[in-house]
């Protein structure tokens, strides 16, 4: 059977929701890039998500995607595990817990051009986990972008349909078993490995509490083995209540000095590094304050953004998390300030700022959040969340 007929057969099944007894069918969308310490992307770097029978290699950039329908086995701890702490799509339905108390359950369906063709629920559930069906009516053949809102956690789904469903009414079941974790627990639930290896470097191995993201991973030789790394941990959410997301995926992370001195930019995305930097809308105000523009212009007219950033693919929805060398900051052991902002729509913009000592003891840290120059009105949630950073 060739690659395009099992997934479209895949396709098939997860459209039809109909076989209880099914390998659990996942939307597996993860992308990223290979790095060496020096933000050089690395070349035919093997990928793997053993949970899932998933495997790929870094292209001549370093970068690597997986977007596919893929089969996690019949029944296993990874399903219920992921069902306890996110919503999980799989042969039979869409299944979610809400808890501890009751929350409100919306659940947004929208075509790829961003139309909204479904809403299900939109109304407090008690606690209990559930299954729905929420694609019943729907009979186009495409793919559409499923939102999933239980109280203030949002998930999302790409989700391909071979059509040929038959019309019917959105029905909430509640289903039995173990009372899941709750969704407000600081560790999320592990629900995949990804695995990296490449030669001459030390294999990484990150846990995955999702299978939609953006992973940008460091790796080391043997040599650097003990060097830290400085990891960005993060979650973009779509929110659609004023009919615009809430974060339009425009994000930069730099560093300062305890003056507030603009450092260095160790991540940014595209756009913002090249157009944005002198777009009128003001994305990222902060980092285009920061940073030195005529600098900067020069670097990317000359092909080396790199020297002064880790310039890579705009994350996608979902968890994501980048590492960035602390080196590169600084050879000297001190606290510097982190700072990482993403835009969110016309004036407004998110910034997340925190002091991390380098050179000193691994640590995780929390970072305060600025809206510049107010929370956007027409948003509920922050679109940039859950951020942590990680030196270790």
């Amino acid at each position: 059977m060739s690659k395009k007929t099992l997934f479209f057969a895949a396709a098939i099944l997860l459209a039809a929701f109909g076989l209880s007894n099914a390998a659990d069918t996942l939307y597996v969308g993860i992308t990223g890039r290979i790095t060496d310490l020096t933000g050089k992307g690395i070349v035919g770097a093997s990928i793997t998500i053993p949970e899932v029978n998933l495997d790929t290699t870094s292209d001549l950039s370093g970068n690597y995607g997986f977007d596919a329908l893929a089969t996690a086995g019949v029944r296993t701890p990874l399903v219920k595990s992921a069902i306890s702490s996110r919503p999980v799509l799989s042969s039979d339905g869409l299944h979610f817990f809400v808890g501890p108390s009751s929350q409100l359950v919306k659940i947004d369906v929208f075509t790829l051009q961003g139309r909204q063709v479904l809403t299900v629920g939109n109304r407090m559930m008690s606690s209990g986990s559930y299954r729905v069906n929420p694609f019943a009516g729907l009979s186009a053949s495409q793919t559409y972008v499923m939102s999933v809102k239980i109280g203030d956690q949002v998930s999302h789904f790409r989700v391909p349909l071979a059509g040929g469903l038959t019309a019917g009414q959105v029905v909430f079941r509640k289903t039995t078993g173990n009372a899941p974790a709750s969704p407000s627990a600081k560790k999320a639930a592990r629900v995949g490995t990804l695995n990296v290896t490449a030669s001459g470097f030390s294999p990484v191995s990150l846990p995955l509490d999702s299978f939609q993201g953006t992973h940008v991973i460091m790796m080391k030789t043997a040599a650097q083995a003990s060097k830290k790394l400085l990891t960005f941990n993060f979650n973009l959410s779509q929110d659609t209540v004023s009919s615009h997301d809430a974060i339009d995926q425009v994000l930069a992370i730099w560093a300062e000095d305890m003056t507030a001195k603009y450092i260095r930019t160790l991540y940014v995305t595209p756009w913002l590094s090249t157009t944005g930097i002198t777009d009128p809308v003001n994305a990222c105000g902060a980092w285009l304050t920061a940073v030195d523009t005529a600098k900067w212009d020069n670097l990317v007219a000359t092909n080396q953004p790199a020297v002064d950033a880790v310039t890579s693919a705009t994350p996608v929805w979902g968890k994501s998390s980048i590492d960035c060398n602390p080196d590169s900051i600084s050879a000297q052991a001190g606290s510097f300030r982190m700072c990482f902002e993403a835009h969110v729509t016309g004036i407004y913009n998110i910034l997340y700022v925190d002091t991390i000592p380098l050179g000193g003891a691994a640590g995780s840290y929390t970072p305060h959040v600025t809206y510049i120059p107010s929370k956007d009105p027409g948003t509920l949630l922050d679109g940039l969340n859950s951020v942590v950073i990680s030196y270790q």
